[in-house]
């Protein structure tokens, strides 16, 4: 294998092309083989483009899996490449590969596979020419991908420089009634200490009115108006005294149940009517709204 386009396109000779060229006899015996598709890759044809006056004119053309379908085979041309022929494909392929990025990660897995097959053939000196080739590669990988962020970058920070240079201000020194002026646009303006001294001033003339409203009696609630909800908190934000000295005789926590029986046997007293049994524990006879759920 060639180690780049240009090599490739130096090291081939009109020999070599003729050992590769495939006639139209031969495309009319394999076209229906099951390895015609691989077959044709990488070999060249002959197709006619046109007459002239000396006869027709051929052009020396590579085929691949794309293009195994779609050429006529009346177009094919049974005879070898001529060197004039030969020449315009290198010229064009030079052309192309000029123009065309290099697929590293295509060669170099083309590059595996041939070194499995040089391996197996124990050829050191095409396993040494591929691990050299694949060197080349992967340190042109690396230096694209720098050159890659370095662009990226760039065309970020032009992009920024462009988007600031529109948001630049225009017509700053325009005034009002002036053609182009704009009452929203940002301006450039210096700080000063003259607006903190009125804004102290007017709250030391607010306290001494307020207090001079108070002591004639004037004084009004100045508070802000609120919401119903609001006023309602309010009206129920106070404390409610709660005491326990009534468990005390029957020993606080410990004495609830006594408690509760002898506020039980007051109320049969006062009604003469006996009061179910409901001391608020849990029995297991009683399903709570869990149980009753499961």
């Amino acid at each position: 294998m060639i180690d780049s386009d240009d090599e490739r396109s130096e090291g081939l000779t009109l020999d070599d092309i003729k050992e590769i060229t495939i006639q139209k006899l031969k495309i009319a015996n394999w076209f229906m083989e099951p390895f015609f598709y691989e077959l044709i890759v990488g070999c060249f044809v002959r197709v006619g483009i046109g007459r002239s006056k000396s006869g027709p004119i051929y052009r020396l053309c590579m085929g691949n899996e794309n293009s195994a379908a779609r050429w006529q085979m009346a177009m094919i041309s049974n005879s070898v490449p001529l060197e004039e022929e030969f020449k315009q494909w290198m010229i064009q392929e030079k052309k192309s590969a000029s123009s065309r990025p290099l697929n590293i990660a295509l060669e170099k897995d083309q590059l595996r596979r041939e070194l499995e097959v040089a391996k197996s053939k124990q050829d050191d000196a095409e396993v040494e020419r591929i691990h050299t080739r694949l060197q080349q590669l992967e340190a042109r990988r690396q230096s694209q991908g720098k050159d890659s962020k370095a662009i990226r970058l760039a065309e970020m920070n032009r992009k920024k420089t462009g988007l600031h240079t529109e948001l630049k201000p225009k017509n700053i020194g325009l005034k009002a009634g002036e053609a182009g002026y704009d009452p929203f646009s940002r301006r450039w303006t210096r700080y000063g200490t003259a607006v903190v001294g009125a804004v102290r001033a007017g709250m030391a003339a607010t306290a001494a009115a307020l207090e001079a409203a108070a002591g004639a009696g004037k004084l009004i609630d100045t508070s802000a108006p609120l919401d119903f909800g609001t006023e309602s908190n309010l009206k129920h934000n106070f404390e409610l005294p709660v005491s326990l000295a009534a468990l005390q005789k029957f020993g606080m926590p410990q004495g609830a149940q006594e408690g509760f029986v002898a506020r039980k046997q007051r109320i049969e007293a006062t009604v003469e009517c006996r009061v179910p049994e409901n001391d608020g524990q849990r029995h297991a006879l009683t399903l709570s709204v869990s149980d009753y759920k499961r």
